[in-house]
């Protein structure tokens, strides 16, 4: 095993949610806690489902969701690509009947002080990780080997995946408990998502997605947490370019309409169902599988929607005309702020840890040489 990617693995050693990596159908690492539910290397990853054309298809996406029947219990379980092989990672453990006689349904589920936990344990040893790869891919690339810098770039593909996720898994359970604050800054809203589209545009370019931009003569001010409503539109930039139809078309659009300003980002060429759209913000929290690779883990939609009401907006999801499309919409208050408003100082602290945004937002859709070491370390 790559001494970069066994390191990596390592760090899950510390994690409290069980974690396992496999290669083909072999599985070659089991976190401590995936070990307490029974789980050996020499298991076969067929072994674990019952419905082995499930699980093919699902090892032949980005993000999917499944079920694994380990001998400790029936998980529902998240899988991603990283290096040669995947992560899978439990969620809750499912029950196929309940003592009672009750009808199959989950556990009570984890808590959201444990998601807290989690979210926090992962962050340390992800940071030190990034440190450890900002040191050691410089002399790596002095090698000049293309091979082993596609692997560096795969190796900080992951890295950032996984940072996005511990930051939504945190973040959202924060949000949800009432403990999220917000950092108001009066900003000017037409100069303030300029700025953030000509930091994502070349991003989407990369990744084969047009994004246009479509801003208002006049100016608008408010007042806002910049880097969580930054945070909402990367967030909804991501989920339309995983929906759009090929090639990706994306439009960013800021509107006022009276006291209000509006932001929209639509996607064309994209089909959904409509109980899907209905579900979007709670999908984390139903006992169905998420409708597929593209949904992710289910944390971003809640947690952008927890922010814009925060700061007195709503926001929702919805299909244009047959065939045209979804597009995603959100208000903001203008003027002057609620003098009841929280400001903390925690809330001006970055939740990325100084990486940079947009790569930690837009990991799950970016290709792999928008992480080659010489752009990210």
């Amino acid at each position: 095993m790559d001494s970069s990617l066994e390191q990596l693995l390592q760090a899950f050693d510390c994690v409290p949610q069980p974690v396992f990596y496999a290669c083909g159908a072999d599985i070659i690492y089991v976190n401590d806690a995936a070990k307490k539910q029974l789980l050996t290397t020499d298991m076969p990853l067929t072994s674990l489902t019952e419905d082995a054309q499930t699980l093919r298809a699902g090892l032949g996406t980005d993000v999917t969701q499944l079920q694994l029947h380990l001998p400790g219990g029936v998980f529902s379980a998240v899988t991603r690509p990283l290096a040669d092989g995947r992560i899978f990672v439990l969620l809750e453990k499912v029950l196929s009947e309940a003592a009672d006689g009750a009808p199959a349904g989950y556990e009570t589920g984890v808590q959201l002080q444990t998601l807290v936990s989690i979210a926090r344990t992962m962050r340390v040893p992800l940071t030190n990780l990034f440190g450890a790869a900002g040191a050691v891919f410089p002399r790596l690339e002095e090698m000049e080997d293309p091979e082993l810098q596609l692997q560096m770039s795969r190796i900080n593909r992951a890295l950032y995946q996984l940072m996005h996720l511990s930051c939504n898994v945190g973040d959202f359970t924060a949000a949800s408990a009432g403990e999220m604050r917000l950092l108001r800054k009066k900003t000017e809203l037409c100069q303030y998502f300029d700025e953030l589209y000509s930091r994502v545009e070349p991003l989407c370019r990369a990744a084969g997605a047009t994004l246009s931009c479509e801003l208002p003569q006049k100016m608008m001010n408010a007042w806002i947490d910049r880097q969580k409503i930054e945070r909402c539109v990367l967030n909804l930039i991501s989920n339309a370019m995983r929906h759009a139809g090929e090639p990706p078309q994306i439009q960013l659009r800021l509107m006022r309409s009276g006291k209000i300003a509006l932001v929209e980002v639509s996607c064309g060429q994209c089909e959904f169902a409509s109980g899907d759209l209905a579900e979007a913000f709670s999908r984390h929290a139903t006992q169905t599988l998420l409708p597929g690779a593209s949904w992710g883990a289910g944390f971003g939609l809640p947690l952008a929607q927890h922010i814009i009401q925060l700061h007195g907006g709503t926001m929702m999801i919805s299909r244009k005309e047959a065939g045209a499309g979804a597009m995603a919409v959100f208000s903001i208050p203008l003027g002057e702020p609620d003098p009841q408003a929280v400001k903390s100082p925690i809330a001006g602290m970055d939740y990325a840890g100084g990486f940079r945004h947009e790569l930690v937002e837009l990991a799950d859709v970016l290709p792999l040489e928008v992480f080659d070491s010489s752009n990210v370390n």
